[in-house]
């Protein structure tokens, strides 16, 4: 198909994020293949700007989604200049155009979705510059796409886009014209400020500790002030975080929990199950219960979150990719044997033919040596790492118990008479047991009635 010329409008004052570097999508696994097209000019080749086809949503199939980043950001460009420009009249989706693939309904993504919200503040700036709302709007957009890399070299970018966002917030306070729309211009101030904590939280060092726990301050103050929807105590949970990391202290994860697991589920009914918001808060779910030794929960969870994922996102997205690639961390199974002067920590494969013998591999040291290493068989029982997922069998005292899975909360020889502490599924409180009475479980058994209750 022969090129197209490109019309240039309003729209051709181009933003700087059409002139930036190519979107991840333009090259590798997300390369338009042969014959694909752009689906707003019908062009298959680069644009006028030498930037080829970039597809970064939850479009699926060969060609289907693919266009030019300078097509994506004039017809976002084009349907917001079409919506009611009243200064004083809040619309909560009239940013759409710039965040939601119009084919699949699904958000960009990556380096795409910067880019997006990058062209959205400088659409606004250039033709709305006295719409402050809009300007707050846009750039509370530009930090969440930032934000939502979670790449701590970006922490000064978000830093500057959030300043830039604080003046206008200065604005709005002398402009009495402004007053009707606070609970508005508080509430996404709240959020700019969790999400600052949160970056710097993330970082974690000990200044970033006390800056986050800044953050988290002003955020509660705004929340109970203006009486904002997220409650205050998600505030709390967060500024203890934030102390313990530059005070040297445990941090409460049982609270960690239960605050992100609230909020999971309001997004979950606000959004659905599968949407993009639900997922990323689903992987902080996870990580949470994988950090308290939950692994068992952590690995369903996850497993089921996948599913949503991949029926939601597609397969190829790339949250849906992390959440697969987590999933598969999760599932490795370690174990300390004997080797050489000392324990060290190995991979458990599989058990062989007989059940008696062990295949490891390593040792590994980190989870990145998950997979290397040399692979042995080794003598059973061995001493599971702690939170490896264990099947309870051969017991005498309490047969109830046999065929029920749990985790390892502890072991060792520090452990009663060298038992194990393993947490079982559908029990409050953990047991010992004795490490020829456990197998690893490599696979997850469905749950029963009674475990699911």
């Amino acid at each position: 198909m022969g090129r197209k010329s490109k019309k240039k409008g309003k729209a051709g004052a181009r933003s700087n994020a059409a002139k930036s570097q190519p979107s991840a999508t333009s090259k590798g696994k997300g390369a338009p293949p042969p014959g694909a097209s752009c689906w707003i000019c019908l062009d298959e080749e680069p644009d006028d700007a030498g930037q080829p086809l970039v597809r970064d949503c939850s479009c699926r199939g060969t060609s289907a989604g693919f266009a030019h980043l300078s097509c994506l950001i004039q017809y976002a460009e084009q349907k917001c200049a079409m919506e009611d420009q009243n200064q004083y009249k809040v619309d909560p989706f009239w940013m759409l155009p710039f965040m939601d693939c119009p084919n699949c309904k699904q958000k960009y993504q990556s380096n795409l979705v910067i880019e997006m919200a990058t062209a959205c503040v400088d659409f606004v700036e250039r033709e709305q510059p006295d719409c402050l709302w809009r300007r707050m709007g846009a750039l509370h957009f530009k930090l969440g796409a930032l934000a939502i890399q979670r790449e701590s070299l970006l922490l000064d970018d978000c830093e500057k886009v959030a300043d830039e966002f604080f003046s206008i917030v200065e604005e709005t306070k002398s402009n009495p014209s402004m007053f009707s729309l606070l609970p508005y211009v508080r509430g996404v101030e709240a959020d700019v400020f969790m999400c600052l904590g949160n970056l710097r939280l993330d970082r974690g060092d000990e200044e970033s500790g006390r800056r986050a726990a800044e953050y988290f301050e002003k955020a509660k103050e705004l929340k109970v002030d203006f009486g904002l929807d997220l409650a205050p105590s998600t505030c709390d949970t967060r500024i203890a975080e934030a102390k313990a990391l530059y005070e040297g202290k445990e941090v409460d994860l049982s609270a960690r929990l239960k605050n992100i697991r609230l909020t999971y589920h309001s997004i979950v009914e606000k959004y659905g199950e599968g949407s993009l918001e639900a997922v990323n808060t689903g992987m902080e779910v996870a990580t949470v219960l994988r950090d308290m030794r939950c692994v068992v929960e952590a690995e369903r969870f996850l497993d089921k979150l996948a599913a949503d994922s991949r029926r939601v996102l597609g397969p190829e997205h790339k949250t849906t990719e992390a959440v697969v690639s987590g999933l598969r961390t999760l599932r490795v199974r370690a174990v300390s044997v004997h080797h050489g002067s000392g324990r060290k920590a190995f991979q458990a494969l599989r058990y062989d033919g007989s059940g008696k013998k062990l295949v490891v591999r390593g040792p590994i040291h980190t989870p990145r040596d998950a997979g290397k290493g040399s692979t042995i068989e080794v003598d059973t029982p061995v001493i599971p790492a702690m939170g490896t997922p264990v099947i309870c069998h051969g017991l005498k005292s309490t047969p109830e118990l046999n065929g029920k899975v749990g985790d390892v909360r502890g072991a060792g020889e520090g452990t009663a008479k060298g038992r194990i502490l393993v947490h079982l599924e559908g029990r409050k409180k953990p047991v010992l047991v004795k490490p020829e009475n456990l197998r690893i479980a490599f696979d997850l058994p469905e749950l029963t009635v009674d475990e699911s209750g």
